[in-house]
């Protein structure tokens, strides 16, 4: 491709306020307060006012112009966001190229469920090979703003989905869920619809406190402790998938250590943004049907994960490390037996 314009900044930075709009009409004003590390998506802390009490919050917000792999291959160099990968999108969508590559990807969405039964008697066409056609360097920037809006999309409708069914679990393992909403901070072009270019977001309890990846650091000499809260970090894991979620991210960078009084704390999961939820598996209550959600539950064991993962960086070559291997196992295929 060829030069591309200026990157379009960050423009999230503490003391600049937002308008949020919530599903109600309403509209929340927001002050960021902290802009965290860049992971996924854009994240905040923001004073709100919610249900007449002003708070921090965590304000994630889903923003195609600042995800990663802004590209069509991984051969391919990122393509920042600019005001002319913008134009492009505007381009794309008035071509009605959006709407059928939305489609393309939904379809590809579905089939990449692990539930997925292909029901189909349709060939498709072997002579057809228009997806191998280069297109001009603009229909690539629209293509690459196309995906971004889709996958940002697609991450936000799971993690609203997934905190819905941890209902039982905020506030106590996960963030407390406040509200969903949309951010209109990129401009319209007439004739086009907003959701092209409005920013959906949420609304979650602000959570004090350190990421279990820096345990050591922040705790220091504290084998004890740290055992209790690698405990405290898998316990949970078997209530999440019990709820109907599989972590497919279940790293040390989504906890969070909060201290709770002097010498007590609590671990909380967070970002369900990559999941994959009961309903993306095949409805069968046959445990060893490799396309059903109890077996999955059992390949992917979030709880093992994050137990091995954080048993291997605080205890390498002891035994506490095997125990943690053995343990997980044993408390995940009790919550399955009843």
């Amino acid at each position: 491709m060829a030069d591309h314009a200026a990157t379009t900044p960050l423009p999230y930075a503490p003391g600049k306020g937002l308008d949020l709009k919530a599903p109600n009409g309403l509209t929340i004003q927001a002050l960021i307060t902290r802009v965290y590390s860049m992971t996924m998506s854009p994240v905040l802390e923001v004073r709100v006012e919610i249900d007449g009490k002003k708070q921090k919050a965590v304000l994630k917000l889903y923003d195609r112009r600042f995800v990663p792999k802004r590209h069509l291959s991984y051969a391919d160099p990122e393509m920042p966001h600019s005001t002319k990968t913008e134009a492009a999108w505007v381009n794309y969508i008035s071509s009605g190229m959006a709407d059928s590559l939305i489609e393309e990807l939904k379809y590809e969405d579905e089939v990449n469920k692990p539930g997925f039964v292909d029901d189909s008697e349709e060939e498709g066409d072997a002579d057809d090979d228009s997806d191998d056609k280069p297109g001009s360097e603009m229909e690539e920037l629209g293509e690459i703003e196309c995906r971004a809006h889709h996958d940002t999309q697609r991450q936000y409708k799971k993690e609203v989905e997934a905190y819905r069914q941890l209902q039982a679990l905020q506030g106590r393992h996960i963030p407390k869920f406040f509200v969903s909403i949309t951010l209109d901070s990129i401009p319209t072009p007439d004739g086009l619809s907003p959701s092209f270019f409005q920013i959906p977001g949420i609304l979650i309890e602000h959570i004090p406190g350190f990421s279990l990846r820096d345990l050591k650091s922040k705790i220091p000499d504290s084998p004890e402790i740290w055992k209790e809260l690698i405990q405290d970090a898998i316990n949970p894991t078997f209530e999440l998938n019990g709820e109907g979620v599989i972590h497919l991210d279940c790293q040390p960078r989504n906890f969070i250590v909060s201290k709770q009084g002097t010498d007590n704390y609590r671990v909380y999961m967070v970002d369900f943004a990559i999941c994959w939820l009961r309903s993306d598996y095949k409805d069968t209550s046959d445990e060893d049907d490799e396309a059903g959600y109890p077996w999955n539950v059992r390949r992917s064991d979030n709880g093992e994960e994050i137990g091995c993962i954080m048993a291997n960086r605080c205890f390498r070559g002891t035994a506490v490390q095997s125990l943690f291997k053995l343990y997980a196992p044993g408390v995940l295929q009790r919550v399955y037996d009843g």
